[in-house]
């Protein structure tokens, strides 16, 4: 299928609720080439790097092929994704429905696999935002999920926010354990 789509205004609507799959290329369209799709149900970068300015469209021959992103960094947050959005407690539900895909146990965070019998991990940071949610199957067979997010345009000490997240881990353990 061939579409031609305006330079100025592109945009196409979405098939992301027919195809999963269609939903994804979209998406990256949009990230890649500027083209819209509209009404997409999950309007969320899928391949931008969030240090890439929201107009710059890195497969559009205008596209400089070494953009200055600019040398100071970024003091405020990037990417307004899910880790924005989410309270805790959406969080451990989505959690609790990915919980068993493999992706999710590649990096087991800072949970230790030996005090579980399984972890699924995500977490990310940018200036203002980190967020790690763990969802943890202890060696009692009880299911746990511990979300923790820090949303503000403040610098985040992600040492002292591990810091503290390890803590709850270590203590989640140990509860666990009593019988």
């Amino acid at each position: 299928m061939v579409v031609e789509v305006p330079g100025t205004d592109a945009w196409l609507p979405t098939l992301a609720g027919v195809s999963f799959t269609a939903g994804r290329f979209e998406r990256e369209m949009r990230d890649l080439y500027g083209i819209v799709p509209r009404d997409h149900p999950q309007p969320y970068r899928l391949v931008r790097h969030g240090h890439w300015p929201v107009s710059y469209h890195p497969m559009l021959a205008e596209a400089d092929p070494h953009p200055d992103f600019g040398a100071a960094g970024f003091t405020s947050p990037q990417a307004l994704d899910v880790e924005w959005f989410f309270s805790a407690y959406e969080l451990a539900n989505l959690m609790a429905a990915v919980q068993d895909l493999s992706v999710f146990s590649i990096n087991p965070g800072v949970a230790s696999p030996a005090d579980w019998q399984h972890i699924a991990f995500k977490g990310g940071s940018e200036p203002g935002v980190i967020n790690l949610t763990t969802w943890l199957v202890g060696q009692s067979g009880m299911n746990y999920c511990v979300v923790a997010t820090w949303n503000n345009d403040e610098v985040v000490d992600e040492v002292q926010f591990v810091g503290l997240y390890s803590g709850v881990l270590r203590q989640l353990t140990e509860i666990d354990a009593k019988p």
